[in-house]
């Protein structure tokens, strides 16, 4: 998932930038634009610019505009994608708890108004309650745009429930277009059948890594910053909203290593319940928090998608690839 200022520009235009442009071109224009639209910071946390958000806050007294949140349905996933930034190809099988995630959901929908959700992983196919998932979001945010984001595996064995839901709640199907078989036009076809949305995302050839410190040695605050636009996709779990998917999935890396070192703490994210304020929750998001420390910006690097073996281990986070040609980090990998 990702902001990209070429998803503005046709389908074929996109292609032949894509095929012709460098990456990190691509990722340095779309980093300038970001700045420039959003100014400084996480403009991307909320997508408004400065004057709208002091409108809101100070004049109109309107709930703070989040843009953008990740919400698992199932941790673990059947791809397996090497360096997977959710760690779902590490995970042990875990299915979200439908009445925590509608108690959840209906508290967030309180404190903030939500642009877009994801209900994803890990792959969110593989829980067998999809169809309730789908409705209780809706029932949350009956005007938000709402995704069932999948890698498109086992779209083509999704029950009748989940069509029918998909369809009835306006939620779109989005499919992730990793480079394996995929029953494209047949999942269009049977989704137009059940009057579903389908969007796909662009081709998923490649994948970037940003290298894990295991020391903790990073300057958290320039980590933050350099991190606009990549893992700045805000997930709620538990009852408790994390800056990125790293920090709120660093458990199932620290038990699957046993890397005690890297737990996350209460600092590192902040609860939705209680008597928090609205606005705070939004300072919370735009600011550094302690694990951003361990997030070598500086050393992004890019490789081709592929499967995690049974046998590969933590170098998949930890390794700098490529030292000599390190690259802007102004896109997202899932």
């Amino acid at each position: 998932m990702e902001f990209d200022i070429f998803k503005l520009l046709p389908p074929w235009t996109r292609r032949v930038a894509r095929a012709v442009l460098p990456a990190a071109f691509i990722d340095a224009v779309r980093g300038r634009l970001l700045h420039t639209v959003y100014g400084i910071g996480k403009g991307v946390v909320s997508r408004e610019s400065r004057l709208a958000t002091l409108l809101r806050r100070r004049v109109l007294r309107a709930r703070p505009v989040l843009y953008h949140l990740d919400v698992h349905i199932a941790d673990h996933c059947n791809m397996r994608c090497r360096g997977c930034s959710h760690f779902s190809n590490i995970s042990k099988p875990y299915l979200t708890d439908i009445a925590e995630f509608s108690e959840d959901m209906h508290r967030l929908a309180g404190l903030l108004s939500v642009r877009e959700i994801y209900l994803l992983g890990g792959e969110p196919l593989l829980h067998p309650q999809v169809d309730r998932f789908v409705r209780e979001a809706r029932d949350a945010f009956p005007r938000t745009t709402i995704y069932l984001f999948t890698n498109s595996t086992l779209v083509m064995r999704m029950p009748e429930s989940v069509w029918r839901a998909l369809a009835e709640t306006h939620v779109v199907l989005y499919c992730d277009r990793y480079p394996v078989d995929l029953p494209v036009d047949e999942i269009d076809r049977t989704a137009a059948e059940h009057g579903v949305k389908v969007r796909w995302t662009e081709d998923r050839s490649e994948f970037f890594t940003i290298p894990l410190d295991l020391t903790g040695s990073q300057d958290a605050a320039a980590s933050f910053a350099a991190c606009s636009g990549v893992d700045n996709c805000v997930n709620l779990r538990h009852g408790r909203l994390y800056p990125c998917a790293r920090i709120a999935y660093i458990d199932i890396f620290r038990e699957h290593f046993g890397r005690e070192d890297l737990a996350a703490t209460d600092a590192d994210s902040i609860s939705i319940y209680g008597d928090v304020d609205r606005w705070a929750v939004m300072d919370f998001l735009k600011t550094p928090v302690p694990w951003c420390r361990h997030c070598d910006q500086e050393h992004l690097y890019r490789y081709p998608w592929s499967k995690s073996g049974a046998e590969s281990g933590i170098e998949q986070w930890t390794a700098t690839g490529p030292s000599e040609t390190p690259e802007s980090n102004e896109g997202e990998s899932r």
